[in-house]
């Protein structure tokens, strides 16, 4: 069995934030006293899992948005400038969606556009994984005992006809009255 560096996930993940938002100027933009930092102007976090790597459990998914979420936490960077400007104000209509297409762009390495606003990505290519902003999006979106369609590339609201699942064949025999059942009714 290969071993795998996992330490790619928060190196990456950190790199492409400063990269795109400058990290540590938002240190001294965020109100340390109300974490509980030991030590000040650090950040501790602790890793720990006990998945299978490469196992198709969306682990980097996963570790990249939960990595942004942690640091966001402490560093305020849906605050800055920067991130209004390409991700959205906290609260408006697409800010989630484009925070899932930025974190997919943050895995796989790629640039980020949103109308004039560019991200650039990485040289090494993110955390190694061509991930899209799917599983991001049921990450930061998923509810329990809720249904949400989107489409993606970016990420967005989709909407479908439910006709469309109906065959052709069922449809007309319906129509035909050779059919008693409607698939359409509860």
């Amino acid at each position: 069995t290969e071993t795998v560096d996992w330490t790619i996930y928060p190196s990456a993940v950190i790199h492409r934030l400063h990269e795109n938002f400058g990290l540590f100027p938002h240190f001294d933009e965020a109100n340390t006293t109300s974490h509980d930092n030991i030590g000040g102007g650090h950040i501790f976090i602790a890793l720990s899992s006990n998945l299978p790597p490469a196992s198709g459990l969306s682990t980097s998914s996963a570790f990249v948005t939960g990595m942004f979420l942690v640091l966001d936490s402490h560093l305020c960077l849906t605050n800055s400038n920067a991130y209004r400007h390409a991700i959205g104000e906290n609260g408006a209509d697409n800010t989630v969606y484009n925070l899932s297409t930025y974190l997919g762009n943050v895995e796989n390495g790629r640039d980020y556009f949103n109308g004039g606003a560019v991200l650039k990505g990485t040289v090494q290519g993110g955390v190694g994984t061509f991930g899209g902003s799917e599983d991001h999006a049921a990450i930061l979106m998923g509810r329990r005992h809720e249904m949400r369609l989107l489409s993606f590339c970016p990420t967005r609201p989709a909407s479908f006809n439910m006709d469309s699942i109906v065959s052709d064949a069922i449809l007309s025999d319906i129509i035909d009255g050779k059919s008693n059942t409607n698939p359409l009714e509860p």
